[in-house]
């Protein structure tokens, strides 16, 4: 009978050091996405928007309405949230907009993105 308990206990043992690899194993994981956002320069995103949709940083930084550098700006807005740990507030900042503005703009370029596969190529091409 204790050969049975020992059984028992040795396996609850393993069980629980498994359970503690599977959560370390999660922090390092959610650790390294982080440092990935970290590490995708703003700059170079809001350069890349720029030179994929014509348009001139000054331009997609300015208070201009036009389709064309409003399209622009908006996909900058939700690159900048996908790939850095920037805050909606702080993208607000850089883009020369209110945050709930941001989070309009990723919503919106999220849905077309799920729509349109065209779209998405092209926008998730800008960061490779």
């Amino acid at each position: 009978m204790s050969s049975e308990g020992e059984l028992k206990a040795r396996i609850k043992e393993k069980r629980d050091e498994a359970n503690a690899l599977l959560d370390r194993a999660k922090e390092l994981f959610e650790e390294a996405a982080k440092m990935e956002r970290e590490l995708c320069d703003p700059n170079r995103i809001i350069e890349a928007v720029c030179a994929a949709w014509r348009v001139k940083e000054e331009q997609l930084l300015s208070k201009s309405r036009k389709a064309r550098v409003a399209r622009a700006r908006q996909v900058a807005g939700y690159l900048l949230r996908q790939h850095t740990a920037l805050s909606f507030p702080a993208i607000g900042r850089i883009l020369g907009r209110d945050h709930s503005t941001i989070i309009h703009s990723c919503e919106l370029i999220a849905r077309e993105m799920a729509t349109t596969p065209r779209f998405a190529a092209a926008v998730n091409g800008l960061i490779a």
